[in-house]
């Protein structure tokens, strides 16, 4: 009988064990809502990009996200992770999705392009424009563009991110003149030398 009683007491302090561990639990939402995000760029007049209509397939968009309302260098939900963009959708690699969680969780969103894989200080983060853009690759790398949306609320849609231009783009036009007609001017072989331009320069990613 003694026995019996010590195994019932026993199985009491456990259920009471366990009753208590499930008070201190973190409450966890049966249908997590995932962030899922789109990138467009702003167009400007002549249009540039990244290509000459916007992104391309599988462009890599460095994304940080947080949930604090503030932009750390390190320790946010996510840092400096590469998106890819498919079909107007940047979407997270395998393993580093983000979730609300709850629902009155809110999450802001940081994103730039070109994507570099490490980066120290993204309050000062240091860039610069290709000295040499007659290559395609180097012309379109050396147009920073950002996007921000701040104070997210969880919602099934996915977030529209708009990226606007960092830098300033110089258009030149050439015409021809006297001594030179218009066809001639196409066939001539072209080249441009700008001096005493600023090439490079730090950028604070939050703002």
């Amino acid at each position: 009988m003694k026995r019996f009683s010590a195994i019932l007491a026993a199985l009491a302090l456990v259920v009471l064990m366990q009753g208590c561990g499930k008070g201190v639990e973190p409450e966890t939402p049966s249908n997590p809502v995932q962030l899922r995000l789109k990138g467009n760029i702003s167009a400007i007049t002549p249009s540039t990009r990244v290509n000459a209509d916007g992104f391309e397939a599988d462009d890599k968009v460095g994304v940080y996200v947080s949930a604090t309302g503030a932009l750390a260098s390190s320790g946010n939900m996510l840092d400096n992770t590469a998106f890819t963009y498919t079909g107007g959708n940047l979407t997270a690699p395998e393993g580093k999705e983000v979730y609300w969680g709850t629902p009155d969780v809110r999450l802001s969103v940081w994103a730039y392009y070109p994507y570099v894989e490490s980066i120290s200080n993204n309050a000062a983060y240091p860039f610069a424009v290709a000295t040499d853009q007659k290559d395609e690759a180097d012309y379109y790398n050396s147009d920073f563009i950002t996007a921000q949306a701040a104070n997210l609320a969880p919602q099934a849609e996915a977030v529209n991110l708009t990226f606007n231009h960092s830098l300033s783009k110089i258009t030149i036009i050439l015409k021809n003149g006297t001594g030179i007609s218009s066809e001639e001017l196409a066939r001539a072989t072209k080249s441009l030398t700008i001096e005493g331009v600023v090439v490079d320069g730090a950028i604070d990613l939050a703002d």
